[in-house]
């Protein structure tokens, strides 16, 4: 089934900018305060974060740096191993993206 280019971000991507918005949050700032930083009003920030819009890949990436988060790409043999290392972290997140089983 394809998607719309107006259907939004996919599920993934609409879980990571949660992370996001949660972490924009832990860190105390607005919408309108880090869509400064951005370079976006906060009509766009939010309508970002309810996954109404699709995001570009260098947004994305930028937007995460903004909240101290980093997007990365992690070969699927290894999440396993990813995910036991940020579990052991004191204060680990809990993860975005999980594989189906």
């Amino acid at each position: 089934m394809s998607r719309h280019i107006n259907d939004g971000p996919p599920v993934q991507v609409r879980e990571i900018l949660q992370a996001i918005a949660a972490a924009r949050r832990v860190k105390g700032l607005t919408q309108v305060a880090l869509g400064k930083q951005l370079g976006a009003p906060q009509s766009h920030l939010s309508r970002l974060e309810a996954g109404k819009v699709d995001i570009r890949a260098s947004n994305l990436v930028e937007l995460a740096r903004l909240v101290d988060l980093e997007v990365m790409l992690v070969p699927r043999r290894w999440v396993p191993a990813v995910r036991r290392m940020i579990e052991d972290e004191p204060g680990g997140s809990p993860f975005v993206y999980r594989l189906k089983k």
